[in-house]
Parts: structure tokens; sequence; C-alpha cells
């Protein structure tokens, strides 16, 4: 029986083995939550859509109603005076109630297709956005253990002492997920539906402008709007992650600019002092 020895150098090949199939794993959940945001946007486009017509056609069953019962009525009172010679005015009574009756009944139908497709999509809604949640999950799961097989695995392992360390580079490690997971919410959330909302209204406006140039254009404003609102999104992240004025001007300068900030959004008064502090804050706790 031979032995087998493994050096280091093995065990790190072993080790970039499994980080490379992991990525791999990672990109394809990835690709399918990314195509499933797609498609859940795309689902609620469509839940709009219904729930529009589904209240125009709300009201029109209850006029349809009103109206079946009105007929109804002056059908049966048109029953009682009629009289041989008179058959041909209640046969046009006759006619207008049922075609009334025709219509209600048509139209309820309508409502009960359109209440079942609205409640499916409700449903297929709520499965995206679980599936979506533990897509997300999972890929937090993997970038936490890609992100501890990246760094100094073998070197803790060596000592049990250490033990310490790896407890804390993990915790850091789940504290920058959810970050990251908080970041990309915002995305998602802000920018994303913005940009996504432009991308269907280009192919709409391509269509306008066609027909009429004037509305055409003005579309074209409304959606260099959404562009603008992205944008300002995009830019409030990336200030929230680590302010241009902290890297720039330093931290009670930085302090002081949000400070503006928060005025200027929110109409308020605020009054701040800041005492100075000998020497310089470390960045991480800036």
């Amino acid at each position: 029986m031979v032995a087998l020895k493994y050096s280091s150098d093995n065990i790190k090949e072993i080790i970039g083995d499994v980080i490379e199939e992991i990525n791999d794993g990672k990109s394809k959940i990835f690709n399918i939550s990314d195509k499933m945001r797609d498609d859940l946007e795309v689902s609620k486009q469509e839940l709009k859509i219904i729930k529009a017509k589904l209240s125009e056609v709300i009201d029109e069953v209850d006029k349809l109603e009103k109206a079946d019962k009105v007929m109804r009525i002056k059908l049966v009172e048109e029953s009682k005076k009629t009289t041989n010679s008179d058959q041909y005015h209640f046969k046009l009574v006759y006619e207008e109630a049922l075609e009334t009756r025709v219509r209600f009944i048509t139209k309820q139908n309508e409502e009960k297709e359109l209440i079942l497709k609205r409640d499916a999509l409700e449903r297929t809604l709520r499965d995206y956005i679980k599936s979506i949640e533990e897509a997300e999950s999972a890929v937090n799961q993997i970038n936490i253990a890609l992100g501890y097989l990246q760094g100094n695995f073998l070197e803790v392992l060596k000592d049990e002492d250490e033990n310490s360390n790896m407890i804390n580079e993990i915790k850091v490690l789940e504290a920058q997920e959810v970050e990251r997971k908080r970041i990309a919410r915002e995305i998602h959330d802000g920018p994303a539906q913005y940009l996504a909302n432009a991308m269907m209204r280009i192919d709409f406006c391509k269509v306008v402008v066609q027909k009429d140039l004037d509305k055409g254009l003005k579309e074209l404003d409304d959606l260099k709007m959404n562009v603008k609102m992205a944008l300002k999104e995009v830019r409030g992240i990336i200030y929230d992650l680590r302010p241009l004025s902290l890297e720039e001007r330093g931290f009670t300068d930085a302090i002081n600019e949000l400070i503006n900030r928060i005025i200027q959004e929110n109409n308020i008064e605020i009054h701040s002092f800041i005492e100075e502090y000998p020497g310089e804050i470390d960045k991480v706790i800036q």
C-alpha cells in the first residue's frame, strides 16, 4: 500500500479547484437570479395591466347588473299588460332584456377570468420574490466562503490560537455581504427600476414618433427625466458608500457637507458642533 503525501502546494491546488467550481456555481445562480428579476418585472407590468382592466370590467359589470334588473322588471310589467294585439312590442322588450342579460353574463365571465389571471400572477410574483431571496442568500453564503478560502485559510488552520482571528474574519465577511445585499437592493429598487422603465418607453417612443412627432418629443422628455432620476439614485448610492468629500477634504468637512445635504433635501434646520480630534481618525471608523 502506497502512502499518499500532500504538500502545501497540493492543498492550495485543491483549494484553487474548489474555488473555481464554487465560482462557476455562483455564476449560474446569479444568472438564474438575474433572469428571474427580468421575469419579475415583466410579470409586474402584466399584473398592472390586468388590474387596470379588471377595474374597468368591474364597473361595467355593476352597470350591466343594474340594467339587467331594470329590464327584468320591465319585462314582468310588459307581460302583465300585453294583449294578443300587442305581442310585437312585448317581443321587442323581451329581446332587449335578453341582450342585456347576455352582455351581463359575458362580462361577468370576463371578470372571473381576469380575477383568476390576477390571482395566478400574484402567486407567481410571490414565488419569484421568494426564489430571488433564496438565490441572493445562497450567493451571500458563497461569497463568505470564497472570501475565506481566498484569504489566509491555511495559515489560520496551522495555529489553533488564532481561531478567534478566524471567527473575526468570518464576521467581517458576513458584514460585507450584508452591506453588498443592501446596496444590491437599493440599486434594484432605485436605478434598476428607472432603467427598466426607460427601456420599455424607448420602444414606445419609436412608435409614437412615427405617428405624432410632438407627442413623441414629449415622451422623450419624460424618458430623459427617468434617466436623470436613475443617475441621481446611482450617485446617491456611490456617495453613501464613501463620500468624495471624505476623500478630498477630510472627516469634519464631510460631516458638514452631509448635514447641508440633509437640510436641502428635507427642508429642516440642523445645528451641529464637531469637536476637534487630535490626530487622524482611522478610515474604517470614518
